[in-house]
């Protein structure tokens, strides 16, 4: 779909320019919570890395109310992020040779 919103397709730019609306909306949303003014936003699977999604997305949250939002390149996969959140969120230690560390 995001390969055809790219080419110029009308309905699959509707689609996607409607995802975008969602995930703009889901980002502002849950981005209010944070103090800071500026937060860092990774875009992470595959729709939302397509060139048409994240090249729109990246306007939409320039343009944002609430917040600065920077879109960065994620430093970990879903899993090991969700792994080493786990680990934080239970007080425990990275195991050194877990490969969790974060740059």
């Amino acid at each position: 779909m995001s390969d055809a919103a790219d080419s110029g397709s009308a309905i699959a730019m509707a689609v996607c320019d409607r995802a975008v609306h969602q995930l703009k909306v889901g980002i502002e949303l849950i981005g209010s919570y944070f103090e800071s003014d500026m937060v860092e936003v990774a875009f992470i699977g595959s729709v939302i890395r397509s060139t048409y999604v994240s090249r729109l997305l990246s306007e939409q949250l320039a343009q944002g109310s609430n917040k600065r939002y920077l879109p960065v390149e994620s430093t970990l996969s879903p899993v090991a992020g969700s792994v080493l959140l786990a680990y934080q969120e239970l007080g425990l230690a990275v195991p050194a040779d877990s490969h969790l560390e974060v740059s």
